[in-house]
């Protein structure tokens, strides 16, 4: 009988959720949703090979994250330089939804004559319910 690689070790949904560091609920999720595949070896039996544990994990990307719009000067070299992924096409269309967005908060605050939107308070109201 060969022996079976490291890789191909086949996991039960506790062992693959010690090994990703999450709750077992979390990997049945994963295997609901097909992020992770998945064997079957009876009705209620599945295992996860330890190799394809790894398509699971993605790399984080470096995003610009911004509350208001870029510098007019900013450009998509200087975005990329950032870190950001955007090309040009990419670029102009936020910055356009970004200033859009801008123009629009201008109009609500000249609507309510420049007093913002009170803030949510529906744990206040949730605790008077309960």
């Amino acid at each position: 009988m060969s022996s079976i690689a490291s890789d191909d070790d086949l996991l039960t949904v506790p062992e693959a959720a010690a090994v990703l560091k999450v709750s077992p609920v979390t990997v049945s999720r994963w295997l609901r949703q097909g992020r992770l595949p998945a064997y079957r070896l009876g009705p209620r039996a599945v295992r996860i090979r330890r190799a394809e544990l790894a398509a699971v994990f993605s790399p984080a990307r470096n995003r610009l994250v911004t509350t208001s719009p870029p510098p007019a000067a900013a450009t998509p070299a200087m975005l990329a330089a950032a870190g950001a992924d955007w090309d040009a096409a990419d670029f102009a269309a936020r910055l356009s939804a970004l200033s859009a967005a801008a123009a629009l908060r201008e109009q609500i605050l000249a609507r309510r004559k420049g007093s913002p939107l009170p803030p949510l308070d529906g744990d206040r109201k949730r605790g008077k319910r309960s």
